[in-house]
């Protein structure tokens, strides 16, 4: 699906700012900035005041201001707050924590008008009352002319895990109140088919359903994998059910959703945050992000650019949102004196371009005009509090004047085909988090060999395992990375040898099955036959949190052309080959094993080669990689003559767009080549100026932190 124009624009409402008295001023500013979009929080507790009492009209006259000034109009429903008087009819709907804490509804920095975090919608009355201002909603706005779509969730995820997502502790898990613990029993009953068979995979003795609680402490695998699979399918059926409320009135407009990162954070076992199922109900999708507030002065664009494409990977096509990038000083849920830094006009405008360069297809700012109440003032907006622009506003108009001059070309092109893919495994992920309390190192395995790919200008895809692997759909990966594959699915384990065979090529890190999908240890590691698959099993491990020495091999099957020494982490996994080849070791020890299968190869590393890269980049640990990447036929889309260069192609039949980004504090040129295309022509879509094209090759001389964006035909 394409979109009949780019919308660019920012959230403006949200009860109860901006003033009421300066909506017209504060849209007029927006109009005069180029933008053409609006984002409004119609927030249930604010607007549902009694029961069966609605109170629309300052939503009514957002909407008819922004149709007589021309702006089209995202409502995102905020079911996050309920009314009070909803709380006192059912108290027992309250979420509860994993320890017994009913959460009252209260204020909250995003929540000034109370009723956070709401009531938890497993409660069928709840659920009901909900359904009612969904109705309202769609049947009120449906033919209003400045509607452009509904965002129908928030930020979706277990809605009170957002105060513990820093440190998240079992403690701190949700909903135990009684209709999700119901709720999950039938779940359990439906996954298999009798309490009799509950009790063998879970190795209990149960003699009724009513028996048959969720687990308060982490360590119990199987207990721990199924609970949190249930949560991430709870709320993506809850996803289904508020688009279902919306099309009973209004089967128009088009429905979206936007999460605030990828799967591999903390997002899935703690806050129950899967891409994949939550944009599947809906016809766009997106991501908040928000670098100097969350990453401080860590941030920097290989983060930004992660964050984009881990989340981006469950869209599956449907057009892409950046739905809050952050547009002024990041204030926080928990700390309001003490202030992140503010984004300079540079990083808004780089933050832009790494977005289309990552095929966004439209953006939010988070805010216009700065928040004036709780810990977030005087946070995010591009106005200040007065609604006075900032020194970042301007940054934001030029840009949204150059899109609306080449809408066409951002609209229809797309990111370069991604012939790397980063497996997401949710059963690895939850059970990381039941070893560990957390998800650092699935996070750290993925973000690692993210980065590796990064350098070198190479597109990467992130698969995911149940959704997508099991069914045999490995979209146009031809080298599948397994991070952290500790547990896995036998049909996981069947359709990996299956895409070997065919002639993929798999990279695996240590211990892949060392657990089946519910946590029980497999009595030989690779399991689920994958030591055939692999050529070799597991004899020992090894446990180091600091770097581990190893030297690889020359493989010709690799690429591997001199030996290297090369940084794992966590695991020297020690192997005992059968019919595979030692390419690496650890103290003498075979720690690489490598195996030609069918068409395909598979390569075993005793290591984590993520977690080490993402630790602490070592360029030859990197390069060890890389040439299995080139060995395997795999090219960036670009040529460039510097390497510290970052460089993104989108693609449209006749033309690419090619974006160049100068991260470093010193000029840079390089020499461009675009493969797959002979340029007739060129220019540089931010300056206008022509570009020269010699022999197929272009020259870009970028300033220090410097952007630039080449239209080729």
């Amino acid at each position: 699906m394409q979109l009949d124009f780019f919308p660019y624009g920012a959230q403006f409402f949200r009860p109860p700012n901006p003033p009421r008295k300066d909506w017209k001023r504060d849209l007029q500013q927006l109009v005069d900035h180029n933008f053409n979009i609006i984002k409004i929080w119609p927030m249930w507790t604010w607007i549902h005041t009694a029961p069966d009492t609605f109170d629309f009209s300052e939503i009514d006259e957002v909407m008819d201001l922004a149709h007589s000034m021309g702006l089209k109009v995202v409502i995102n429903t905020i079911l996050e707050n309920s009314p009070y008087w909803m709380e006192e009819k059912y108290p027992e709907a309250r979420y509860q924590t994993a320890d017994g804490f009913a959460f009252a509804l209260q204020p909250r920095s995003n929540t000034a008008v109370g009723g956070w975090p709401g009531l938890c919608l497993d409660h069928p009355e709840v659920r009901k009352e909900g359904a009612k201002f969904l109705s309202q909603i769609a049947s009120r706005y449906a033919d209003h002319p400045a509607l452009f779509a509904y965002d129908v969730w928030n930020e979706p995820h277990l809605e009170p895990a957002a105060m513990a997502f820093k440190a998240p502790e079992e403690r701190n898990l949700y909903c135990y109140c009684d209709s999700t613990i119901a709720d999950f029993r039938r779940w359990l009953e439906k996954r298999y088919g009798s309490l009799e068979e509950l009790c063998k995979r879970w190795v209990h003795r149960y003699t009724s359903w009513s028996q048959v609680n969720p687990p308060r402490r982490r360590e119990c695998y199987q207990d721990m994998i199924d609970w949190r699979l249930y949560m991430s399918e709870n709320l993506a059926s809850q996803m289904a059910w508020r688009v279902e409320q919306i099309r009973k009135h209004d089967d128009k407009h088009l429905v979206m959703t936007h999460v605030w990162g990828p799967m591999c954070t903390n997002s899935l076992a703690h806050a129950s945050i899967d891409p994949w199922k939550l944009a599947a109900p809906v016809q766009m999708f997106g991501c908040s992000i928000f670098p100097r507030w969350w990453w401080g002065q860590s941030h920097d664009a290989l983060r930004f650019a992660f964050h984009l494409d881990g989340s981006m990977a469950g869209s599956k096509g449907k057009p892409y949102w950046i739905s809050e990038l952050q547009g002024g000083c990041g204030q926080g849920l928990f700390d309001g004196i003490r202030r992140p830094p503010t984004p300079t006009p540079e990083e808004i405008w780089q933050w832009n371009w790494m977005g289309l360069a990552h095929g966004m297809k439209g953006l939010m700012y988070w805010q216009w005009r700065s928040e004036r109440l709780g810990t977030e003032a005087p946070g995010f907006g591009l106005l200040n509090v007065a609604g006075e622009p900032t020194e970042r506003a301007p940054v934001a108009k030029r840009v949204a004047t150059i899109i609306k001059e080449h809408e066409d070309l951002f609209l229809k092109a797309e990111p370069s085909k991604k012939e790397i893919a980063i497996a997401q495994d949710p059963h690895s992920q939850i059970l990381n988090f039941a070893a560990e309390g957390d998800n650092r190192f699935y996070f750290e395995s993925c973000s690692g060999y993210y980065r590796a790919l990064w350098e070198a200008n190479i597109p990467v895809d992130f698969l995911h395992t149940e959704l997508e692997i099991d069914k045999g759909d490995f979209a146009d990966a031809r080298l599948l990375i397994l991070p952290l594959p500790q547990a896995m699915k036998q049909q996981t384990a069947e359709k990996l040898k299956e895409f070997v065979a065919n002639g993929g090529i798999l990279w695996a890190d240590a211990c892949p099955a060392h657990y089946d999908e519910l946590g029980r240890c497999s009595e030989i590691v690779p399991g689920w036959g994958l030591d055939e698959l692999f050529g070799a099993r597991e004899k020992g491990v090894y446990v180091e949190e600091e770097h581990l020495d190893m030297e690889t091999e020359v493989s010709g099957l690799l690429g591997w052309r001199k030996p290297r020494s090369v940084r794992g982490h966590l695991y020297a996994e020690t192997l005992e080959p059968t019919d595979g080849e030692v390419v690496g070791r650890w103290k003498g020890q075979p720690v690489i094993v490598c195996k030609r299968h069918g068409k395909g190869i598979a390569i075993l590393n005793g290591t984590y080669f993520g977690i080490s890269l993402a630790r602490e980049f070592h360029q030859p640990t990197a390069d060890m990689f890389l040439d299995v990447v080139r060995q395997a036929g795999i090219q960036s889309p670009l040529v460039l003559s510097a390497s510290n260069i970052k460089g993104c192609v989108l693609e449209e039949e006749g033309y690419k767009l090619v974006f160049l980004f100068n991260l470093t504090e010193e000029p840079r040129e390089t020499d461009v080549e675009v493969r797959g295309i002979e340029p007739k022509r060129a220019k540089e879509i931010i300056s206008g100026e022509k570009v020269a094209i010699e022999q197929g090759r272009m020259t870009a001389s970028l300033p220090a932190g410097s952007v630039q964006v080449i239209h080729i035909e």
